[in-house]
């Protein structure tokens, strides 16, 4: 459930690296900056409870330890039965957690859980865009890491809730409310999803479709050999490979590079072999 909703608030800071300013900045824009991370975790919630599915939990008792595992289904949510956010929460994310608790190794995770750890990865997102539009180096990293913990502390001594306090404040309220406010940003997440999965699964079948005419004409270059090239045979084998590059066209190192990472090609070579051709011949882009 990890989604990218980061959306910094309007105004940018100065073009300045020095951390007091920048953290002066930063908590005077505090109103700003919360409306930025309820916009956001009200988005993730709409989108769970419109575009993810239920999880089942299963309770198992060992005798020396009760666990409880979550198990993902089909079953789309049913707004309708969530009056409070308070009462989403106690749905199962579908994943399972170590509890660090004697008695009690796992647990299935909550969406409460979730929701926790998305108000943190919201604000961290969102107070990096305000640095990088600061002019801060993202290549600072330790600096960053720095500056980062100075912020938060002046935002707390400004009163910004904490991880708890974003869940408390919102478990009273009417999730149903919340979803009809956050419905065409939560849609509009869900069709560029599809969009991207649809892209994933076209290009996956175009590679596919490479290797399998690469690997016929690479067995016929072969005589049909269908025993392992082992590391003794690597440069003959490589050989074969830039031949069959230079055969394809202009396109033909890009899919020979497709066809020694493909599934067709991996049972023929030893792991040695397989990882010297892919270093002969560099993954191609998308």
């Amino acid at each position: 459930m990890n989604i990218d909703l980061t959306n910094p608030p309007a105004g940018e800071l100065s073009p300045a690296t020095d951390p007091d300013r920048i953290v002066q900045e930063i908590v005077a824009q505090i109103d700003s900056l919360e409306s930025a991370v309820r916009a956001h975790l009200e988005t993730w919630l709409a989108f769970l409870v419109l575009h993810s599915t239920k999880a089942d939990v299963i309770e198992i008792d060992s005798g020396y330890d009760v666990s409880s595992y979550a198990t993902h289904t089909v079953r789309p949510f049913d707004l309708a039965e969530f009056n409070t956010v308070k009462d989403f929460f106690e749905e199962a994310t579908g994943d399972t957690c170590a509890t660090y608790v004697s008695g009690h190794g796992l647990r299935a995770e909550r969406i409460g859980d979730a929701f926790r750890d998305e108000s943190r990865s919201a604000i961290a997102g969102i107070l990096r865009e305000k640095l990088a539009t600061a002019g801060y180096a993202p290549w600072q990293q330790d600096s960053e890491d720095e500056l980062m913990e100075t912020i938060e502390e002046g935002l707390f001594e400004a009163g910004w809730p904490d991880d708890w306090e974003w869940r408390d404040l919102y478990e009273p309220m009417s999730l149903q409310r919340i979803v009809q406010r956050r419905r065409a940003a939560a849609d509009a997440i869900a069709a560029r999803n599809e969009k991207e999965r649809l892209a994933s699964a076209a290009e996956a079948e175009r590679r596919h479709k490479i290797s399998l005419a690469v690997h016929s004409r690479f067995l016929v270059a072969v005589g049909g050999r269908t025993e392992k090239f082992l590391r003794s045979e690597a440069n003959e084998l490589l050989q074969v490979l830039r031949a069959l590059a230079g055969s394809l066209g202009e396109n033909g190192s890009d899919d020979v590079a497709i066809y020694v990472r493909s599934r067709e090609f991996a049972p023929i070579v030893s792991k040695n072999v397989c990882n010297d051709a892919k270093k002969a011949f560099a993954a191609p882009c998308p």
